[in-house]
């Protein structure tokens, strides 16, 4: 692969393409527009200027094909777009003719390159105007690269031509193209990583038994009862019945907590666990009882439950030269998905009773009322009022105010005495059990 003078090679291949492939030969320079190089034997000639260079951010992470070692990594090329300024010059822009004869030797050159716009290394010299007859055009230091040179013209409009001859005030505004040359790269100097060999090889199998959930539920109150109930609250046991729910251990991963160690039942057919609040239990990995994060926190709405199994597997272990040993492997197995709906809870409004007036703002108190990104709603008889979290309530947002301003329009109006009515919570479609005569409205 090329190294640091890769550039340089790039623009000596362009120069030989130009001085070899032209109809009408002439000098072809490497210097900016504004100079006029030294010893240049035609009157006639073609500039070629470095402009610009930019990453080709495509091959950025690529090595080539075939390079480094197996399993080397993290030293790829550097890989190039270089951007060229073609000008076309005569020795008197003056002469009734120079600008035609500009226009003539950017033609052929522009022709040139257009005939040839791939160099490899098998496009050779016909001409020994730059190099022997036969030899490749493709620089020396070009000749092994996976990446062949490609030339295209380079979009540009005419402002980005002005903004060039405005900053060389003393050259004339020149007939001029832009070029793309890509990909020129530049091989890394720094030896690549390579991974340490696999000292120990290991092998395990087993006949999956993954776990699979049937069904979870709100465990019945009582013997007997329905266990269809998928709607459930903070503190509430539930149930879990499927199939290979037992092994080495068995954990219940509810929502994005921890893993809580279960004992399986019924061999392995059901598991039963408490929905935590605020506190880990000591069965927890890592063991509890810990506090559980604001953030980490179960919400109201939909509650995933993950089943994961620790499974015995057969293995056979040893290093590159030998046969291996027997042995044993333990493994987590993950089930499948079931869903629960945890319902928010209403257990008090403060004040209990208030007449609805613009001023007036009522605080619910309860349980996982409140969750960034999802609207809580608060019903009040069959009234919905969007609820905001009190301002300056710590997490748990377990606390959210009303207002009561359109409240009156949207209810009878209430006797003397006030009409109660009961209080519920909406949180990301759960919706919390009534709190009967939650909140009385005044006239």
């Amino acid at each position: 692969m090329a190294d640091f003078r890769a550039i340089e090679a790039a623009s000596r291949t362009l120069r030989a393409l130009l001085r070899d492939r032209m109809v009408e030969p002439v000098s072809v320079t490497l210097a900016p527009p504004d100079i006029e190089p030294e010893d240049v034997a035609e009157e006639r000639r073609v500039n070629l200027y470095l402009l610009e260079v930019k990453e080709h951010a495509q091959l950025k992470n690529q090595m080539p094909p075939g390079d480094g070692a197996p399993g080397a990594y993290g030293r790829p090329p550097l890989s190039l777009e270089l951007i060229y300024l073609l000008t076309t010059h005569v020795p008197s822009e003056t002469g009734p003719e120079a600008d035609l004869t500009c226009q003539r030797m950017l033609g052929d050159s522009l022709g040139a390159l257009h005939d040839h716009a791939i160099v490899t290394r098998s496009l050779l010299a016909i001409t020994a105007n730059d190099r022997p007859l036969g030899a490749p055009i493709l620089d020396p230091g070009l000749l092994d690269e996976h990446e062949a040179i490609k030339i295209n013209l380079h979009p540009t409009a005419l402002d980005d031509f002005a903004k060039v001859w405005t900053a060389l005030p003393a050259a004339a505004f020149r007939r001029a193209v832009m070029l793309t040359v890509s990909v020129v790269q530049i091989e890394s100097i720094m030896p690549s990583v390579s991974p340490r060999p696999v000292a120990t090889r290991r092998i395990a199998t087993a006949l999956l038994r993954r776990p699979a959930i049937g069904s979870v539920f709100a465990a019945p109150a009582s013997p007997g009862d329905p266990e269809t109930e998928t709607r459930v609250r903070l503190g509430q046991e539930i149930t879990i019945r499927g199939q290979n729910l037992q092994g080495a251990g068995t954990w219940v991963r509810l929502g994005g907590l921890d893993p809580i160690t279960v004992t399986p039942e019924n061999g392995g057919a059901r598991l039963r666990i408490v929905l935590p609040d605020t506190t880990y239990p000591a069965a927890a990995d890592p063991p509890g009882p810990r506090p559980i994060p604001p953030s980490a926190r179960l919400r109201a709405g939909v509650l995933p439950v993950q089943v994961i199994v620790l499974q015995a597997m057969e293995s056979v272990s040893g290093g590159r030269d030998d046969l291996g040993t027997p042995g044993a492997l333990l493994q987590k197995v993950f089930s499948d998905m079931g869903v629960l709906q945890l319902l928010p809870e209403v257990t008090a409004v403060n004040p209990p009773s208030a007449a609805a007036t613009p001023a007036t703002t009522v605080v619910v108190q309860g349980r996982r009322l409140f969750a960034p990104g999802v609207a809580t709603t608060i019903l009040i008889g069959d009234v919905a009022i969007e609820a905001h979290r009190l301002a300056g309530a710590p997490p748990p947002d377990d606390r959210v105010e009303i207002p009561l301003a359109s409240l009156a329009a949207m209810l009878p109006r209430p006797p003397a005495a006030g009409t109660d009515y009961p209080v519920r919570a909406i949180v990301d479609g759960a919706m919390s059990a009534p709190l009967a005569a939650g909140f009385k409205l005044l006239p």
